[in-house]
């Protein structure tokens, strides 16, 4: 038995999940880095006096 992968139905099905989690992707990143960007952000202010030369 042999799967029929060029179905339109399995295409039209694995494609639209593709797009749907690289948006999910894009987005986790995204809040990621502004996560990431905070946390920096908070020690940077934590301690200024030994970060600065």
């Amino acid at each position: 038995k042999k799967k029929k992968i060029n179905s339109p139905v399995v295409e039209k099905r694995n494609k639209e999940p593709e797009t749907s989690s690289a948006e999910r992707r894009n987005k986790e990143l995204a809040e990621e880095q502004r996560t990431s960007d905070e946390e920096k952000y908070q020690q940077r202010n934590k301690e200024p006096a030994r970060n600065k030369n």
